[in-house]
């Protein structure tokens, strides 16, 4: 959440919190996805047509490159409640809080992919609960505005005795 301006977005939630007396509540801003600033002072050109970057430089909005988990960690492990970040890869929003939870190295590799999994599914929620079924006009999906959302519980499993292996996995 905050995508457009995680500063903006974490003031205005310690405005509501304070207003709302919820006084001690840690909120953190990571930012680092605008990359607006590196794409117009690059010779970088479009995919697509060939066309110069440089040449749309008026009519440049914004350019961002996604964050991953690791951000949201060092914030998680200061102590915040609340994290807005930039521009995220979707299943970061959920990795990040299982490797501060379990404490998983950023290199516990199989752990990690387990976590991207769990967020991924989790980000596509609707997806998965009937979205991807429905094909509005050809096959209807009765209430499909009401999909349900799953929920993902995740637990530390016991060592893994795999040699390929050597680090606690997570139930999936």
């Amino acid at each position: 959440m905050g995508a457009a301006n995680p500063l903006a977005a974490a003031r205005k939630t310690a405005s509501i919190a304070h207003e709302l007396g919820l006084g001690g509540l840690k909120i953190a801003a990571v930012s680092g996805d605008d990359v607006l600033d590196v794409v117009r002072q690059g010779t970088y050109v479009f995919e697509e047509s060939s066309d110069s970057v440089a040449d749309y430089d008026s009519r440049l909005v914004s350019a961002n490159a996604y964050l991953g988990a690791e951000q949201i960690v060092d914030a998680l492990k200061a102590g915040v409640d609340i994290v807005f970040t930039g521009r995220a890869a979707d299943p970061s929003l959920f990795t990040a809080p299982l490797i501060h939870v379990f404490g998983w190295a950023m290199d516990a590799w199989d752990m990690l992919g387990q976590a991207t999994v769990v967020g991924h599914l989790l980000e596509c929620a609707g997806q998965i609960t009937g979205g991807y079924f429905a094909d509005p006009g050809f096959k209807g999906v009765p209430m499909l505005a009401r999909l349900g959302f799953p929920i993902g519980e995740v637990e530390p499993m016991a060592p893994s005795r795999s040699p390929r292996s050597p680090r606690t996995p997570a139930a999936v």
